[in-house]
């Protein structure tokens, strides 16, 4: 995800993957661009479990959202449509966020485990 504009009164896809099953977690702030206009509109969450789609979730554009992608969402977007034109911007992972990697790295971590003890069985288990 990267800052994106958004105006007023149209929907924008901030984020979108179309594949993957890994569980992510989306951390952005949204603020008008205009000094002093009040921040209102509607963030619309759009996922499915595997290929059957999920009805869309509308909730109230703040100005901080965490959203979190499910393990079997394969198809999800996230879009805002502000009252009011928007810069959605990610929060650094050193703020917040990171799931996604850390599900990778443990994943890893247990793969080369599994992997270890099978070269292991495989070479020292036939004596």
């Amino acid at each position: 995800m990267r800052t994106t504009i958004a105006p007023a009164g149209q929907r924008t896809e901030i984020y979108k993957i179309r594949q993957g099953s890994i569980p992510m977690h989306f951390d952005f702030t949204v603020e008008p661009v205009e000094d002093g206009a009040k921040l209102s509109g509607v963030l619309e969450v759009t996922s499915s479990a595997w290929i059957i789609p999920q009805a869309p979730q509308r909730l109230p554009l703040q100005a901080r959202h965490q959203v979190k992608r499910g393990m079997f969402n394969t198809f999800f977007t996230l879009a805002v449509i502000p009252d009011v034109e928007v810069r959605v911007a990610p929060v650094r992972d050193d703020e917040g966020g990171g799931s996604g990697k850390i599900f990778v790295l443990v994943l890893g971590l247990l793969i080369g485990l599994i992997l270890a003890m099978a070269i292991g069985m495989f070479f020292l288990g036939g004596r």
